[in-house]
Parts: C-alpha cells; sequence; structure tokens
C-alpha cells in the first residue's frame, strides 16, 4: 500500500511542515510532501524501543547533515537528563536556541484526520465548518486539490477513502508555561527537532493567531508523550494522550506465592537500600513497604521521613500469564504519570523469602534494565484481606491488611485533579508548571497514605502516614465506651460484605469486602467468669428459731415496763413489781393446758343444751 500523503501548510497564512525538505520551500507555495513509510514496529500501537533506536540514529544522521549545512543553524539544546543513546544521536551538535519545558495541551477532544484531497466534499464541508471544533483548510494554485484537516467524526461521509479514516491523528497546542504563550518559529524546530531524535515525525500547523500545533499519528502517541516527558515537558489531558490499560488475569493459583507483606531491599537504581529490615524498623524506616493480595490487588507505602523527598505511594493490580512474567497497573498514584507504557516484569524466587522482579524492555543491556529485590515480612498470618472504598466522589481506595500489619491508600484515578490527569517527571515538576499551592493543595485533601500495625483486633493504630499527624495516633479502638469520640468504630456485614468505620474524626467510610482471610476490625469475645464444681452444696443461712423470736419480744417488753416505772417514780408512785420472766417451754406448757381446759367447757356447754332441748 503505498504511503499516505498529507499537505504542509504554509507558515505565514495556516501551517508550517517540519520536514527536512520543505524548509528550501517558499512560503507562499504549498506542496504535499509525502511521509516516509514507517517501519513494521513503529505502526503498532506498542512501538519497539529497539526500533525507536534505529529509527532515531537514522534521523540523527540527517540532523547532523542538515546542521553541517553553513544555511542551517544549530539548534539542539543540550540536556543533562539524556541517555546514553540520546547523547550520541546529538553529539557535535551545538545549541544556539535553549529550549524552556513547555506545556501541550490535547485538544480538541478526539482525534482529527487528513483528507488530503478533498474534491467533490462541498456538500458537507459547509456543514462541517460550523459543527466542528477543529478544522482547517488550505487551497494554492499550486496544489493538485483543496486539503483539510476536521474531526474524524466529521469525516464520515461519502467518498472519503477508508485508509484515510483510519489513520488517525492527535493535535497537541503548544505554549509556554509563562508569558506570551505563543511560540516563535525557531523554538517550534527546536521541539520537532528533539522527537525526531526519539523517532517520532510531527507535523506542525501554525494558525493565523500564532498559536502553535503539533500533529502526531495516533498509533506513535503515547510514544511521544513519553519522549516529550524525558524532554522535561508537560502534557495533558492523560485520558487522552494515553493507551487504556491492558489488564492481564489474576489467578490465585499463580499468584499465590507473591501474597503477603514484602519490603524492598534492594534497588540497582537510583536509591539502592541495602540490609534486611525487621518489622519495627519498617514501622519507622524510609523502606517501601508493599502488600500483595492473591486476587491481584496490591498496595505500596512509599513516604519518607524527609519531608524534601516526593511521596511515591500508590496502588493497583498485577496480572500474570504463568506466574513468571507479570504486569503492574496503577490505579492510583501519589506522582504523575511517565507516559510510558507500563514495563513487564520478570519474577525470580531466590528460595530465601526474597523475591527479585526485573524489567523487561526490548533492545536493552543487562546492566540498564531496573531490579528489585522485596524480603518477605514476617508478620505472623500470610492471609490478607483486601478491602476497596465505596466512595461518592471521584477518590479511589484500597485498605489491605496481612498479619498485624495494613496500608490503606485513598487518591484520585486517572484523568481526575491535577496530578492524575498529568504527564511529566514528577509532582516536584507539576508545582512548576501548574503552581506549587495548587497541586499541594490537592495531595493534602484528596490524597492519603497510611502504614499502620494491628496491635490486636479491634484496635488498629497509625505508624506513619502521608499527611503531618499525631505519632502513633489512634485509628480505632473497638473495645472503648461507644461514647468515646476518639476511639472509632467498625462494624462489618458478612451478609453484605460490606465494613464500615466511622475514624476517630467522625468521619464514615464505607469499604467493600474484595478479599477476606481474617478479621482485624472486631476483638475477642470477653473471657467468661469460672463456674463452681457441681459436687461443693451451696450454702444456706438459717432462719431465726421461734425461741430467738420470742426472747427478742420479751427483752422489748421488759425495757417498755422499766420507761414506765421511771415515770411512776418521778410522779412519787412506787414502781410495780417486775414479774419474772416464764421459761418458754414453761409457757408452752400452761396454753396447751388452757386450750384442754377450753375444749371440755365447750363440749359441757353443748350437752346442757341438748338438754334443755328435751
Amino acid at each position: 500500500m503505498p504511503a499516505p500523503r498529507v499537505p504542509t501548510l504554509p507558515s505565514a497564512a495556516a501551517a508550517e511542515s517540519s520536514d527536512e525538505g520543505s524548509s528550501s520551500g517558499s512560503d507562499s507555495e504549498v506542496k504535499e510532501a509525502e511521509i516516509p513509510q514507517p517501519t513494521q514496529a513503529a505502526m503498532t500501537s506498542t512501538f519497539s524501543a529497539a526500533a525507536a533506536a534505529n529509527r532515531a540514529a537514522k534521523l540523527a544522521e540527517q540532523l547532523a547533515a542538515k546542521q553541517r549545512s553553513p544555511s542551517a543553524p544549530a539548534t539542539l539544546p543540550a540536556r543533562s537528563e539524556a541517555t546514553n543513546g540520546e547523547r550520541a544521536a546529538v553529539a557535535g551538535v551545538s545549541s544556539v536556541v535553549e529550549l524552556e519545558p513547555l506545556i501541550f495541551e490535547a485538544e480538541p477532544e478526539e482525534d482529527l484526520v487528513i483528507i488530503g484531497n478533498a474534491a467533490g466534499c462541498s456538500s458537507w464541508i459547509g456543514q462541517a465548518i460550523e459543527k466542528s471544533k477543529f478544522i482547517a483548510i488550505v487551497q494554492t494554485p499550486v496544489a493538485p486539490g483543496t486539503s483539510v484537516i476536521i474531526q474524524a467524526s466529521l469525516a464520515q461521509q461519502p467518498g472519503v477513502p477508508k485508509e484515510v479514516l483510519q489513520r488517525r491523528w492527535v493535535a497537541f497546542q503548544v505554549r509556554r508555561v509563562v508569558g506570551d504563550p505563543r511560540l516563535p518559529l525557531n523554538v517550534l524546530s527546536v521541539l520537532c527537532d528533539q522527537l525526531c531524535q526519539a523517532g517520532v515525525e510531527p507535523r506542525t500547523l501554525v494558525p493565523v493567531d500564532s498559536r502553535s500545533y503539533l500533529l502526531i499519528s495516533r498509533e506513535h502517541v503515547q510514544f511521544a508523550v513519553a519522549a516529550l516527558v524525558r524532554f522535561g515537558h508537560l502534557v495533558a489531558p492523560a485520558m487522552r494522550v494515553l493507551s487504556p490499560a491492558k489488564v492481564l488475569a489474576a489467578v490465585a493459583d499463580r499468584l499465590g506465592p507473591q501474597a503477603g507483606a514484602w519490603r524492598l531491599t534492594s534497588r540497582d537504581r537510583p536509591d539502592s537500600l541495602e540490609g534486611a529490615l525487621a518489622l519495627s524498623e519498617v514501622l519507622t524506616g524510609r523502606s517501601p513497604v508493599r502488600i500483595q493480595a492473591s486476587s491481584g490487588l496490591f498496595a505500596e507505602f512509599r513516604v519518607s521521613p524527609e519531608a524534601d523527598v516526593e511521596q511515591r505511594s500508590c496502588f493497583g493490580s498485577l496480572g500474570s500469564e504463568d506466574g513468571v512474567r507479570g504486569l503492574r497497573q496503577l490505579q492510583v498514584s501519589f506522582q504523575p504519570s511517565d507516559g510510558s507504557v507500563p514495563t513487564p516484569l520478570r519474577v525470580t524466587w531466590k528460595g530465601d523469602g526474597t523475591l527479585q522482579e526485573q524489567a523487561i524492555v526490548d533492545g536493552a543491556e543487562p546492566g540498564e534494565q531496573l531490579v528489585e529485590e522485596w524480603a518477605r515480612i514476617s508478620t505472623g498470618d500470610c492471609k490478607v484481606t483486601v478491602l476497596e472504598l465505596e466512595s461518592a466522589d471521584d477518590r479511589r481506595g484500597v485498605w489491605l491488611f496481612c498479619g498485624t500489619l495494613f496500608i490503606r491508600i485513598l487518591g484520585l484515578p486517572r484523568g481526575h485533579g491535577l496530578v492524575a490527569s498529568s504527564c511529566c517527571r514528577s509532582s516536584k515538576q507539576l508545582e512548576f508548571f501548574r503552581g506549587a499551592e495548587p497541586v499541594r493543595a490537592e495531595l493534602q485533601e484528596s490524597y492519603q497514605a497510611l502504614l499502620g500495625e494491628v496491635e490486636r483486633p479491634g484496635l488498629l493504630r497509625v505508624r506513619r502516614a502521608s499527611q503531618a499527624r499525631a505519632e502513633s495516633s489512634l485509628l480505632l479502638d473497638a473495645r472503648s465506651e461507644p461514647s468515646s469520640a476518639s476511639s472509632g468504630s467498625a462494624e462489618v456485614r458478612q451478609d453484605a460484605k460490606v465494613v464500615i468505620h466511622t475514624d476517630p474524626e467522625g468521619k464514615r467510610w464505607r469499604w467493600q469486602i474484595r478479599e477476606w482471610g481474617f478479621d482485624p476490625f472486631t476483638p475477642p469475645p470477653p473471657p467468661k467468669p469460672p463456674t463452681p464444681p457441681p459436687d461443693s452444696p451451696t450454702p444456706v443461712e438459717p432462719a431465726p428459731s421461734s425461741d430467738s423470736e420470742s426472747a427478742a419480744e420479751s427483752s422489748e417488753s421488759a425495757s417498755t415496763k422499766q420507761k414506765k416505772n421511771a415515770k411512776a417514780a418521778e410522779k412519787g408512785a412506787a414502781p410495780k413489781a417486775r414479774p419474772k420472766p416464764e421459761p418458754s417451754s414453761s409457757r408452752s406448757d400452761a396454753r396447751q393446758k388452757k386450750d384442754k381446759e377450753d375444749k371440755k367447757n365447750e363440749k359441757k356447754k353443748d350437752k346442757d343444751k341438748d338438754k334443755d332441748k328435751d
């Protein structure tokens, strides 16, 4: 299939071509520039790094030849961050124009198509002008036809070749951070040279209002974004320029050996951490910590106690096709994306509880690949509990427990806010582009990373946090009184697979149970009191006897009589003699005799009545 052809538009009226050959043409002329046929690797969405290096080397040779020409000024900037391949590409080229960090914003919200010959399209071009947010039309006496750059959705018309509709382009408006946003043409030329070094051939478009645009083929966009970020620029929005994440299946059997809590013990670049760390050192030191679940979800706590070190906590999912090769996809990160495609990992077990992860980069030398070693943290049981946040706003979050360790990460997903919708080197550089105050305010309000300890089920305490807070602050104490506002509360609803947690500040969080290895929220029931042995008799208090009752009555009557005698003595009367108390047995005998006599008397009376009747 012949290579597609696109128009090169005049810089004074509508556009300027960035091709090497276009510099010799007159500004008043328009000629079609043939795009070099890309290699098979460049046509794929996953642009090969080896193919890009070869392509960059060829373009670098052409640029060097161009720079050696006396009529062509040297325009390549010197960059301290360049890789070895990039330094070789710009060797021997002096820097005349120092390229400042620029902002690239993809607009409009959809891709464009370039119709090289729009003959016969007059019936719908007028309607497209009224509806389109982005359209450029050029026709000159020397051009074979009218060239149109238009939104892809408006080009779905009869007569437009299918290959034109399938080749999509993304337009980036390029502007300065401060001062006049318009770019001089020499700056735009330096920018095109930078992209050519990376193996990407852009097309420039400069309308009459002097706002500069770069057109980049859709299949090369993410590779171009990664190159622009390496050069120190900002690209946004991330949802528009980054490819959808490739999700690999997470099979519990394959990821089971990786489930548990881990600490980073060594990293080949740039900040190597030496030596194994105990759990107490992990909770207070600077070593990154990860909890991995067999379901694929993972959370990493990467917060340094040093204030000037950037926070890099994140969470996401791990997929693996064979248990050896894996791919980590981030869902939330404290850092903006660098624009690169997630790198596959090769997982190797060392047999001493150490896990090695090596990045798999095509064409890279063994010494240039990133290698990390993680050691398992002894937290008792390796069972993992995973909770995922249910939020009414845009925030996402996970809460992972493993033994006595937990990690909780909250933040904004890709496409929301300043951090997650930008592509640049770091959050520090994002402060330069967007302002320090709004970036720091978003990280403070919408992001959170906690590393804590499960002292016992129902007692959770934070040991390290991304935001400044009290040391070892309490997150939950389920045994405290419900009225205590500083203890928090938790309710586990296993039937609904939900955990409702109220923190000590009174904020209510609702978490979905994704994996339930154990219950860290419910304290064990209190121990039961000891029960007495069944053979021991129960002591019974003796009831008061009748003799004691009568003795109490007699003592009470004697005291009463004494009081009466004392009153009579005061009046001059002789006190009555105090009768001696009869013994209780004699009194009972007298009562029995009296009862018998009363019965005899009643019988006598009954007999006398019978005689009178007769």
